[in-house]
């Protein structure tokens, strides 16, 4: 409501943003950001899995158990982006996800995790 957002199932789209603030928060745990027409589509919510990342390191510590479903998640995951085609995607799940197109939105978020700790708790946009 406080953002005019449509609610489909799951998932509430909500028209473009000047404020990122605005966005509401609470309850969600994964966001596609879309550049232009947002795709009529169904979405999969990936990070229900506690086990679900994208990084090398933290795939090897997944439990062998989980490391076929990770795998055949992670496939999935690749195929959702190509079909959707977003600008970006973002998940708070166990670990931070990004995965986007946008190399200005990369360089700066890689930087604000690069930058010593001191700014780490600060503003992203620093």
């Amino acid at each position: 409501e406080a953002c005019a957002g449509r609610l489909e199932g799951s998932v509430l789209h909500i028209p473009t943003l000047s404020d990122v603030s605005a966005l509401p928060l609470g309850g969600m745990s994964e966001w596609y950001t879309f550049a232009g027409e947002v795709p009529q589509s169904k979405l999969t919510c990936f990070v229900r899995h506690a086990w679900f990342t994208l990084g090398p390191a933290a795939v090897a510590r997944v439990q062998p158990e989980n490391r076929w479903d990770l795998q055949r998640t992670v496939r999935l995951f690749w195929q959702e982006l190509q079909r959707l085609q977003p600008e970006s995607y973002v998940a708070r799940g166990q670990r931070l996800i990004l995965a986007t197109r946008n190399q200005a939105h990369f360089t700066t978020i890689l930087r604000a995790f690069s930058a010593p700790a001191k700014h780490h708790a600060g503003d992203l946009t620093a």
